[in-house]
């Protein structure tokens, strides 16, 4: 039985190419479920947490981050996996 991947992206591209990459190694990931927004991710941990979880920060990523935070503090067993997209060099230190 593999791993399920939460996807927490409104990019269809992202979407796209997760499932691709799980659909070629089939035998370690078992599904990826899309999600919407961080209260939807939230609620599936609550309710069946999983393993892993890929949140795609979208175009204001450093905007995004401390939002994240709580939740992967409180979901501590769950391997948060953050996809930046782009974020300005001035803005990194």
């Amino acid at each position: 039985m593999g791993v399920e991947i939460l996807l927490l992206s409104r990019e269809p591209e992202t979407a796209r190419a997760v499932e691709q990459v799980a659909q070629t190694v089939g035998s370690v990931v078992s599904r990826v479920t899309p999600l919407q927004d961080s209260r939807e991710l939230t609620a599936r941990l609550e309710r069946d947490p999983t393993s892993l979880a890929m949140v795609d920060l979208g175009t204001q990523p450093l905007l995004a981050l401390p939002g994240l935070e709580p939740l992967i503090r409180k979901f501590s067993g769950t391997r948060f996996v953050i996809e930046l997209g782009s974020v300005p060099s001035d803005q990194v230190h």
